[in-house]
C-alpha cells in the first residue's frame, strides 16, 4: 500500500479583523479614521500539511464546525481521489462531531 496513505498534521486558525492593523495614506499630523463595520467579523482557515513531502494546503471558511470540517475533508477527496488520509488533528469539538462521525463511517465503510 506504499504511497496510498497521506499522513497530514491538521489545524485551523480564526482570524478576527480587529487583530489586523495596517497603514494608510494621510494628511501628516491627521489621524484618519476608517469605519469598520463588524471588529468581530471572523475568517476561518482549514489548513494540512503533509508529513512525507511537506506540501500545504489551505482553504478559506466561514467558521469552524463539523459542516466546514466535512467540506474540507471533501475537497482533500477530490484533490487525492485514490488515496486514504491519517489525520492527526487537535481535540476541536468539531472533529468529533456528528457531521464528521457520519462522514467518516461512510466514507470507511464502517
Amino acid at each position: 500500500m506504499s504511497g496510498k496513505v497521506i499522513v497530514f498534521a491538521e489545524d485551523e486558525c480564526h482570524l478576527v479583523w480587529g487583530d489586523t492593523i495596517g497603514y494608510g495614506w494621510g494628511r501628516q499630523n491627521e489621524r484618519t479614521e476608517v469605519p469598520i463595520a463588524n471588529v468581530k467579523q471572523r475568517q476561518t482557515y482549514y489548513g494540512v500539511m503533509n508529513l512525507y513531502n511537506q506540501e500545504f494546503i489551505l482553504s478559506p471558511y466561514e467558521q469552524g464546525n463539523g459542516a466546514s470540517t466535512v467540506s474540507f475533508l471533501e475537497s482533500l477527496q477530490v484533490r487525492y481521489p485514490d488515496r486514504q488520509f491519517i489525520f492527526l488533528w487537535d481535540g476541536a469539538r468539531y472533529h468529533c462531531s456528528e457531521e464528521v462521525q457520519t462522514y467518516l463511517t461512510k466514507v470507511n465503510k464502517g
